[in-house]
């Protein structure tokens, strides 16, 4: 089976953690792509397929590897078990989805958009071996391809400058700040 596989490759002496030689050491990279695909589904899928993850992630821990798995989440919702995405987030280290523009017209007319080709949705960041998380500038974040590239970017809002063109600077609002006046300042929120 792929997992017995996986587990034979990881304990071989170049890929352990207590290998003596230190200049045959090397990082085992396992890539599974459209795990959970219908050609998986049986009966038992969703408790065989989180016992495969839990598995999986104790060879990576205990070995040199790092494991990239892409899973078609939109194929899950008409299983029995409707926790099986969160379920499979909690499993996984990293975890982030891409939302792609293609057929979504509202989407692509938006101005903002209209460079990029789809969303990248951070869903999971762990905090292996520090003492606290990593927390990103931003969770908004867009993707766009080249050539020959998948580039992310932050995805910059423009300021909304049509909602103060309709207020009037010289109306007289009270506020609650430490002035003594009613006059609305620039240091009110």
């Amino acid at each position: 089976s792929l997992l017995s596989y996986i587990h034979r490759k990881a304990r071989e002496q170049q890929f352990t953690l207590n290998a003596t030689d230190d200049t045959n050491k090397n990082v085992l990279r396992i890539c599974l792509h459209s795990v959970g695909s219908p050609v998986w589904y049986d009966r038992g899928f969703s408790k065989d397929f989180v016992h495969f993850l839990t598995v999986l992630k104790a060879i990576v821990r205990n070995t040199l590897s790092v494991c990239f798995i892409t899973m078609p989440y939109h194929l899950f919702h008409h299983l029995e078990d409707s926790h099986l995405c969160a379920k499979l987030t909690n499993l996984c280290d990293y975890s982030f989805g891409l939302e792609a523009f293609v057929g979504q017209a509202e989407e692509q007319a938006n101005p903002l958009f209209k460079e990029y080709h789809g969303l990248l949705n951070i869903g999971k960041i762990t905090a292996l071996n520090s003492l606290a998380p990593f927390t990103p500038e931003t969770r908004d974040l867009a993707f766009k391809l080249k050539r020959s590239k998948f580039v992310i970017e932050k995805l910059h809002l423009p300021p909304d400058l049509a909602a103060e063109d309709g207020q009037s600077s010289s109306a007289i609002v009270p506020t609650m700040s430490c002035s003594g006046g009613g006059v609305k300042s620039k240091l009110d929120f």
